[in-house]
């Protein structure tokens, strides 16, 4: 693809629920209390292109205070550009290799700093730059380095044995450390991205892991404007009160992005691919 081409698809992608993610986030500012119109609106433009605004009063300084998680996929969708310019240079190996090589620097400082896991508002937005840097590109380089002969030798790994792994990866205690974050971060997370790639699921386990992939990102975009205000709500609750509430909001959460996903997302998504198509043959 060219580059038109290129940011047409990752659009089409991305778009459909971060709309759905902007319209969630406006009721509830709207549900919370007054606030200036200018304000909602300008938050709104920014949260659909993706840009940073931090201004909005009482965000404390989150760069997509309409839906929080937008955040990432600001970072994504910057080094989607940018590897979409990069790309066609003839030098592109040894610029890949560069921004990953700033990418871990920049992960080690997070580690010194203790703030391995910021990158969400303004004042730790140099970290999600660092995690960007490091991640996407790693993962470009595995892409180009996972040809079919290669991942015919790995190892075959069941499928629960990696699920299990990424799972026990992020319950470690939290004083395990920035240094163990810095180590799944670099290591840990692109072995289990090595070691799945070939595949080796049953069946049975292959249709699972499809339906969590597709409803991974709708639940990522829209569990922050589902039922994080209501859990918020009931903090001062009995513990029991507050677990009951979580298992009921999972189900929530889940069954909220599931129906966004088939109900909204992929047809809309369907349809944008096919306007995008024609206006590609209409164009040639």
């Amino acid at each position: 693809m060219d580059f038109t081409g290129f940011t047409r698809a990752r659009i089409t992608r991305l778009l459909p629920l971060i709309v759905l993610g902007i319209l969630c986030g406006v009721g509830w500012k709207i549900l919370e209390g007054p606030v200036e119109p200018y304000h909602l609106a300008f938050a709104s433009l920014s949260g659909l292109l993706l840009i940073p605004f931090p201004i909005l009063p009482g965000a404390a300084g989150l760069l997509s205070p309409l839906d929080p998680p937008l955040w990432s996929l600001m970072f994504e969708l910057w080094a989607n550009l940018a590897y979409a310019v990069l790309v066609r240079w003839r030098h592109f190996r040894w610029v890949a290799a560069l921004l990953i090589t700033i990418g871990f620097a920049g992960i080690m400082y997070c580690v010194h700093e203790s703030r391995l896991s910021g990158g969400s508002d303004v004042t730790t937005l140099w970290v999600g730059f660092a995690r960007v840097l490091f991640s996407f590109f790693v993962g470009i380089v595995l892409n180009r380095f996972l040809t079919l002969a290669r991942v015919a030798r790995f190892p075959s790994i069941p499928f629960p044995v990696l699920a299990s792994a990424l799972l026990l990866v992020v319950c470690v205690p939290w004083k395990a450390g920035m240094l163990y974050d810095a180590f799944a971060v670099v290591v840990v997370f692109p072995a289990i991205i090595l070691l799945g790639a070939k595949d080796c699921a049953s069946p049975l386990w292959r249709r699972i892991a499809l339906r969590a992939g597709g409803l991974s990102y709708p639940l990522y975009v829209l569990h922050d404007v589902t039922v994080i205000p209501l859990l918020e709500a009931i903090r001062s609750q009995p513990l029991a009160v507050i677990l009951l509430a979580m298992a009921g909001a999972f189900v929530l959460a889940v069954g909220v992005s599931y129906v966004a996903w088939i109900s909204y997302d992929k047809p809309l998504r369907f349809w944008l691919s096919q306007q995008r198509r024609l206006h590609v043959e209409v164009g040639s």
